[in-house]
């Protein structure tokens, strides 16, 4: 029996249900992408300009972007927004290189929300704008726009090219260009739009040959696609070895960069020849087209011998040999060459030299040398001298050994031999041997998170032994320039900042380690320093200790912590067992001194032991113990100064006068005793000292009881002027007679 499919209420459902899919697929919508391809060379870099891009129906306007050549990501400076419009959008997702780049995206309401790398934007509107709300930049890979198809919009049914393409002369390895040409697409209302901006292209050939004679372009949008063909005029660079380029004919070809791509032939005479690689059988050689290496000097790199055989040694070539070799052109950095694997088509060596001998020549710039360290052969040079007598330099490719090849106690003379291809020579020079010092070293943590703002141009971190300074660029137009990286652990230093390094004392390397050996070889420009990369590591070296060390960013990096190689300040203690002392930094007391701070009481000053072992920076103390000389260690950890203290310290040579109220730490001739003796004349005192100060003093002299805080007896020396039988109690109180218990009388213990 037969029924009507619509009266079959179960095919009816199945029916429905289709239908609802359909529908659904169209409330889903459709989605367009875009990526660094489709805006690469739009925007500008270093911010201040945005562009607009169309993927027919969105538009995406970008407010402050580029497209990051080398990176291949979008870049969208920090503050700026990008606003997308042309349809009822439902769903935008933007795709950064990692989530930190991502995480501070907003539209103003709760409809964004980020995952990872992914900041997601869902809702149904005509037009969004989302802000990346921090000051640094986001890097973006990818934006998917997800929009309500409008069922009434126009369908496109045809493109049309038409125009004149602007490039139809090409080089060999060119990729065609359609620039010129203009693209129109037609609807299925009769209407047209100018869509030339928002096509793709490709092209047959996609490269030019030497054969290619005409390009067929072919434009691409909404799934429609157009072709049109065009007649082409090919340029070659290509030769023969009777019509080969000289050395500054294939500098005007790099220059021009064109025709790359196509092997010529090139003539000079060999002026250098720097190494052999046993590997391929290759040879790294330059030519000129005099033969000297002061004129053009062209490189032929890994190259090979006749036909593309493999060389069996250096000495295959000879300087002065005239040759032609084909190969590939290219500029490398500054050095213009052939590629690798290039090949030598002739070789004349009839005006060619033979190496003869090599020569050292120069004053060694290391003479002396602590027991331990590896010789140097800084200053030397070495020559090689050839048949025809003429000389180069080759100091670069010499290789040098040591005898002793470690500098060993009671050495007195060095030999350094230099190895150049076959030939040796050797040289002998006197050197001077120490013991090297202790290497003592206080880390800088600086994986910390340190905000500024626009307003505050500085932050300030104590080092101990210096201070580090971090100067924001003063071009800077961050809201809320920074240093610190979070939860990366680590500081992050922007271009045109500056480190300053104060030393507090003599500071000899600092060494910064970065989160990799990329961020190490950032550029760095340095005042009063020298530097060099091992690694992750950057080592920079004083040039003079007691001034200021600039290190200014030439690109962003990342610092961990920083290494400060110095040397600790000591004090000499005399026979007397007193000296007076004082720190520009923190630091541990060593073992066999006690330091004392200082507290008059009307009748004698009380000198009592500090606590902790350790010194503050910049705290006056008076130092006791057995004559000899003391090294003062940089402490870890956070010191503090003994309040009260009225010893005040100094760390340079500082003129005192009468007016000062400075006593000054003397010693009795007569018995030994020490005291405090008011300053009458202008004196100097010297740095790492200190002086006791008092205000509205009349005392000329003033006597000392030591508190040694462990068996609560004091050594109480007598003034200079006192009488004899002079009375004092333990807390340095003068008595009219002595009391019971215990009495210190001309600065003797009496138990009564």
């Amino acid at each position: 029996m037969k029924q009507h499919l619509l009266k079959n209420s179960f095919l009816r459902g199945v029916l429905f249900l289709l239908l609802c899919v359909v529908c659904m697929g169209n409330a889903w919508g459709e989605e367009v992408t875009l990526s660094y391809s489709n805006v690469e060379g739009l925007g500008k870099s270093g911010g201040g300009a945005g562009f607009e891009y169309t993927i027919a129906p969105i538009t995406f306007s970008f407010s402050n972007a580029y497209g990051h050549p080398s990176d291949k990501h979008i870049k969208v400076y920090g503050s700026s927004s990008i606003t997308f419009s042309g349809a009822t959008i439902t769903k935008i997702v933007i795709t950064a290189t990692s989530d930190s780049y991502i995480k501070t995206w907003s539209d103003g309401t709760d409809k964004i929300t980020v995952s990872e790398e992914k900041a997601t934007w869902k809702g149904s509107a005509n037009s969004v704008t989302l802000k990346n709300t921090a000051a640094s930049q986001a890097r973006i890979k990818t934006i998917a726009v997800t929009y309500e198809k409008d069922d009434n919009a126009p369908i496109i049914e045809s493109l049309s090219i038409s125009g004149t393409a602007s490039n139809t002369v090409y080089y060999v390895g060119e990729t065609p260009s359609a620039e010129g040409l203009v693209v129109n697409a037609t609807y299925n209302d009769e209407s047209t739009k100018d869509v030339t901006s928002s096509v793709s292209w490709s092209f047959e050939p996609a490269t030019i040959q030497s054969n290619t004679n005409s390009v067929t372009a072919t434009a691409s949008y909404e799934g429609i696609t157009a072709s049109t063909t065009y007649n082409i005029t090919v340029n070659s660079i290509a030769n023969t070895e009777e019509s080969a380029y000289t050395v500054a004919q294939a500098y005007e070809l790099i220059d021009n960069n064109r025709g790359l791509t196509e092997e010529v032939y090139v003539k000079g005479i060999i002026s250098q020849i720097d190494s052999y690689n046993s590997t391929y059988g290759s040879i790294t050689y330059w030519i000129s087209d005099d033969g000297t290496t002061t004129s053009q000097q062209f490189q032929c790199y890994g190259g090979l011998d006749i036909d593309g055989t493999q060389f069996t040694s250096i000495d295959d070539l000879k300087l002065g040999s005239v040759v032609v070799v084909k190969g590939l052109l290219k500029k490398y950095n500054t050095t213009y060459e052939f590629d690798k694997n290039n090949v030598i088509i002739s070789n004349d060596e009839t005006n060619a030299r033979t190496l003869s001998s090599i020569e050292i020549s120069g004053t060694p710039t290391k003479t002396s040398y602590y027991v331990g360290d590896t010789p140097s052969a800084d200053g030397l040079k070495v020559n090689a001298v050839y048949s025809d007598e003429s000389t180069i330099d080759v100091t670069d490719d010499t290789e040098w050994t040591f005898k002793p090849e470690h500098i060993e106690e009671g050495t007195t003379q060095l030999t350094v031999t230099a190895t150049y291809r076959s030939l040796t020579t050797s040289y002998t020079y006197d050197i001077a041997t120490t013991t090297a010092p202790i290497a003592y070293t206080h880390t800088l943590d600086l994986s910390t998170k340190t905000y500024y703002s626009a307003t505050t141009s500085t932050v300030e971190w104590n080092a101990n032994v210096a201070k580090i300074t971090l100067r924001k660029a003063e071009s800077s137009t961050n809201a809320n320039n920074y240093l610190g990286g979070g939860e990366n652990a680590h500081t992050r230093v922007y271009k045109g900042q500056t480190i300053i390094i104060t030393p507090y004392t003599s500071c000899t390397k600092m060494i910064f380690t970065s989160t990799s050996a990329d961020y190490a070889a950032k550029s760095l420009s340095y005042e009063n320093a020298t530097a060099e990369v091992s690694g992750t590591e950057i080592i920079v070296t004083p040039i003079v200790n007691d001034k200021d060390i600039t290190i200014t960013v030439g690109v962003a990096t990342r610092f961990v912590k920083m290494d400060i190689y110095y040397t600790p300040i000591e004090s000499t203690v005399s026979s007397a067992g007193y000296a007076t002392f004082c720190l520009p930094y923190d630091a541990t007391i060593p073992e066999g001194l006690t330091a004392y701070t200082a507290n008059d009481n009307g009748e004698s000053v009380k000198l009592t032991a500090k606590e902790g072992g350790k010194i503050a920076a910049g705290e006056g103390v008076v130092l006791k113990g057995e004559e000899g000389t003391y090294t003062f260690v940089a402490a870890e950890g956070s010191v503090s100064a003994t309040a009260g203290n009225q010893m005040v310290g100094v760390t340079e040579d500082t003129p005192l006068t009468s007016a000062d109220n400075a006593y000054m730490l003397t010693r009795k001739k007569d018995d030994g005793s020490i005291a405090f003796r008011l300053l009458a004349t202008d004196y100097t005192l010297g740095a790492n000292k200190a002086y006791l100060k008092l205000e509205n003093n009349a005392r000329n002299l003033i006597s000392v009881v030591w508190d040694d805080n462990a068996t609560g007896i004091y050594d109480l020396s007598e003034k200079e002027e006192a009488e004899n039988g002079a009375i004092y109690n333990l807390a340095g109180q003068k008595l009219m007679r002595t009391q019971k218990g215990i009495n210190i009388i001309n600065g003797k213990l009496v138990i009564k």
